[in-house]
């Protein structure tokens, strides 16, 4: 009975620090975004470790004002108080892509509740901008939707 729980709880153990390496995933393609907005996935929490390694965005769009970022913010808007992470346009370089994979970062919070953003941003006034594709990574579970953006213009 020892041996069987044992086993039990060493394999619960092992399925939870599997999981929790890659918390949440998400793709998809030809996504608008509206002008000067930002459609981001994020997620609250006063127990941050986020890195380049576990939080990033790889995005593909030939819209000149389309934007691909990770940002921390006191709020899951992309106001004034909010620190660029890592911020990449997919207009430059191969085949209209990149990376915030490629920008070494790191951010520790374990006090206050944090947010951190992972977004597609269109700084355009006069249309949407189209990511034809795009793929995220965050440590923990996410919300996503358009957020409040005053640096969008």
């Amino acid at each position: 009975f020892f041996f069987i729980m044992r086993f039990f709880v060493a394999a619960l153990l092992l399925l939870s620090v599997a999981h929790s390496a890659y918390a949440f995933s998400a793709n998809g393609t030809s996504l608008s975004v509206p002008e000067r907005s930002a459609y981001c996935y994020y997620y609250g929490s006063a127990d941050i470790s986020a890195s380049n390694t576990n939080t990033w965005i790889n995005a593909t769009s030939n819209n000149l004002y389309g934007y691909a970022s990770v940002y921390v913010s006191n709020s899951d808007s992309l106001g004034l108080t909010a620190t660029t992470l890592a911020i990449c346009t997919p207009n430059q370089g191969n085949a209209n892509t990149c990376s915030t994979q490629k920008t070494e970062w790191t951010y520790t919070e374990s006090v206050k509740t944090q947010y951190i953003l992972v977004c597609m941003e269109c700084h355009f006034w006069f249309g949407p901008c189209i990511f034809d594709s795009y793929a995220v990574e965050l440590p923990q579970q996410a919300e996503n939707g358009i957020v409040d953006c005053t640096f969008c213009n």
